[in-house]
């Protein structure tokens, strides 16, 4: 008992109150753990460190890191602690850097911020008037951001660098010349793991209907070294806009990545979703293999470049980036213009562009091609798109030109085309009637393997001749004969009204999807073929910095539910479990009680 005694009354009367030994125990251990926190407030734009009765961004941040409130920041900033830092803005509207009209606070840096080095959450959303936004997907977003950190050409202030894992940032609007947010330190090998971003405007500015400047950094999010991090989120509160970067949105950089949630952001237009606002590349992963990460839900449109980009070293092992539920071309309502130069060109090994599940299928539109397999590529396998009025072609296993002819068995195609130059299904017959289409055909490709055979409908051919698949009607399972044939249908789907033009892809067990097949009914294409079909290589992709990783195993995908299905299930510990690990800490304690008796 004599460890007992310095217990308050209260915690000790839960033994007398029938608690089992073991379970009091463990309450008490918890009961006398303090929750390891402070809240420090931003009281002024300056960028001081004076002693002069404000708290500065500067001096909280260096609070935060250091868990103290010493030197000119006495009595200032309350000093941080060793858990998670909050660092809150309430800055006067008679601060001299406040509007008066628009209430935003510009915060001028004379230098780069200190880089977060100690986990800490900031939330532009408390300063006064300031609210995330609440819209849908297809409605813009009508959040308040009144924290502006501007930049110049030149100006050497850069943007956030977040060093601490387990940081979130939200509320705030970074358009500097570098990049505006930056995950991790590769230089430093120094990883920022299960950072949150969202809700913040990058690269835009703070209403954002603009550009931040004419020459606003590289990304708005670069992430150098880490992994489980989430830009965005399942919620309307998450969404981030980042668009106006002459780079692009986000890049995930060489050697990290892995378990990355890339969510509901907008990426390339402005604030209503319906204006680009001159961005080079969407969403680019380079380097090392990105082992599941997931992007999910965003819209991705008006980039010069394109769209989504995943780069990887020719002959590494399979990335597994989930690509679902996202708008890309589209305005927000998916169904108008703003498309890229390609939608997405996955430049590495097995990814997943749709999926099997309602609401993971992309809409793919108006770019110069819908989806690039690079030469050399495979398994990259794309599923339940609604691809549709894309300059070229909808899917291209090559790195531009026509559409690859199908071979004898699927034999090797020249040029080593992506996704093994898989053979496309051969419609033979479409009738239409009372609604519904009943297709048949033939699907020539490696012998005694299973297809997965998709079937859309189309308002129009491509040019070239080929279709694209505007609505996907559904799908069939064939396998070929050991002379390399099979026959389907006849299948009956329905049919939207205004699209008679036909077409599917084949998938093989690996994930390889073929271009589509030849639009049938067949005929003259609406358009002239182009003579000059570009080669799609961005040459604006920032190099990998570091040393090139050794590629390791990449578990297996399983594709998530979509956009509306609600996010995605994280583990967390059941009650029992929870008791469980009550009664180990308490025997734990026990016996250290007992040792030290």
């Amino acid at each position: 008992m004599q460890g007992l005694r310095a217990i308050d009354a209260k915690r000790f009367h839960l033994i007398h109150r029938g608690l089992p030994c073991a379970a009091a125990f463990a309450a008490m251990l918890f009961a006398s753990v303090p929750a390891y926190a402070a809240t420090i407030t931003v009281t002024t734009t300056a960028d001081t460190t004076a002693n002069d009765g404000v708290c500065t961004l500067r001096e909280a941040i260096v609070a935060a890191n250091t868990n103290t409130a010493s030197g000119a920041m006495a009595g200032e900033c309350v000093a941080g602690s060793a858990g998670m830092d909050t660092i809150n803005f309430t800055i006067p509207a008679s601060d001299p850097n406040c509007n008066a009209i628009t209430k935003v606070c510009t915060m001028t840096r004379t230098s780069a911020l200190p880089a977060i080095t100690e986990v800490a959450t900031l939330n532009g959303y408390t300063q006064p008037g300031a609210s995330p936004n609440t819209n849908a997907l297809n409605a813009g977003i009508n959040a308040v951001v009144l924290i502006e950190f501007p930049g110049a050409s030149g100006d050497g202030v850069g943007g956030l660098q977040i060093n601490a894992s387990g940081t979130v940032i939200r509320g705030l609007n970074f358009h500097g010349s570098g990049d505006q947010i930056t995950v991790g330190s590769a230089g430093s090998s120094i990883a920022a793991n299960n950072v949150t971003i969202a809700g913040n405007f990058l690269g835009t500015n703070p209403a954002g209907t603009a550009r931040g400047c004419a020459s606003c950094g590289g990304f708005g999010i670069r992430q150098e070294l880490g992994d489980n991090n989430t830009f965005g989120g399942p919620a309307a509160a998450d969404r981030n806009l980042l668009s106006g970067n002459v780079q692009g949105g986000i890049f995930l950089q060489a050697g990290s990545g892995n378990g990355n949630l890339i969510q509901g952001n907008y990426i390339g237009p402005d604030i209503t979703g319906t204006i680009a606002l001159v961005t080079l590349g969407g969403l680019g992963i380079g380097g090392q293999p990105t082992a599941n990460t997931m992007i999910l839900g965003n819209l991705i449109s008006g980039n010069n470049s394109g769209g989504v980009f995943i780069s990887v070293p020719f002959g590494t092992l399979n990335s597994g980036v989930v690509i679902q539920g996202n708008l890309v071309g589209t305005q927000r309502d998916g169904v108008s213009p703003l498309g890229n130069n390609f939608g997405i060109r996955p430049g590495v090994n097995g990814n997943l562009v749709g999926g099997t599940s309602p609401g993971q299928g992309n809409i793919i539109a108006f770019n110069q091609i819908g989806v690039i397999v690079a030469v050399g590529f495979v398994n990259n396998a794309i599923l339940g798109n609604s691809i549709f009025n894309n300059a070229f072609l909808g899917i291209q296993l090559t790195n531009g030109g026509p559409p690859l002819p199908n071979n004898a068995c699927n034999t090797p195609k020249f040029g080593n085309p992506g996704n093994l130059g898989q053979n496309y299904p051969v419609i033979t017959s479409a009738p239409v009637a009372a609604g519904n289409v009943t297709i048949s055909g033939t699907l020539n490709s490696t012998p005694s393997t299973t297809f997965r055979l998709e079937f859309f409908s189309n308002v129009a051919a491509d040019p070239s001749g080929n279709g694209e698949g505007q609505t996907f009607l559904g799908f069939t399972n064939v396998t070929t004969d050991a002379l390399c044939n099979a026959n389907f249908g006849p299948l009956v789907f329905a049919v939207p009204p205004g699209q008679p033009i036909f077409s599917a892809t084949a998938t093989d067990p690996s994930g390889n999807t073929s271009e589509f097949s030849v639009a049938f009914p067949l005929g003259a294409p609406p358009t002239p073929t182009p003579t000059a079909t570009p080669t799609l290589t961005p040459t604006s992709t920032p190099t990998p910095q570091g040393p090139t990783p050794t590629p390791t195993l990449t578990p297996t995908v399983t594709p998530s539910p979509g956009p509306g299905a609600g996010p995605a299930a994280v583990p967390t510990l059941t009650p029992g479990l929870m008791a469980l690990f009550g009664i180990a800490l308490a025997a734990a304690g026990l016996l250290l009680l007992r040792r030290s008796a």
